[in-house]
């Protein structure tokens, strides 16, 4: 079940589940559970602004040569107790 949060994006990672089929039906029980339903619905109140601002994707993507965005080498680091939780570098 812990895996299941790292299925959820598969199309947007490329992937086909029907690829997988043992994968996928594992997916499907996990998807109907009433407590992942719960989580889900929950996350859905709670998330309600993106996560980064469109500014921000704007610097942290470039086009290629074929006109698809990708990430820049953008990084987070995590620091020592004292300092801030954590920082983003170029």
């Amino acid at each position: 079940m812990a895996a299941y949060p790292w299925i959820v994006p598969h199309k947007r990672q490329g992937q086909n589940l029907d690829d997988f089929p043992h994968l996928n039906r594992w997916f499907e029980e996990i998807k109907a559970r009433p407590a992942t339903v719960r989580a889900y619905e929950r996350a859905n109140e709670i998330n309600t602004e993106p996560t980064m601002s469109e500014e921000a994707k704007k610097g942290s993507l470039r086009a290629d040569g074929d006109g698809r965005e990708e990430l820049t080498g953008y990084c987070i680091s995590f620091t020592t107790p004292g300092e801030p939780r954590s920082r983003v570098t170029k």
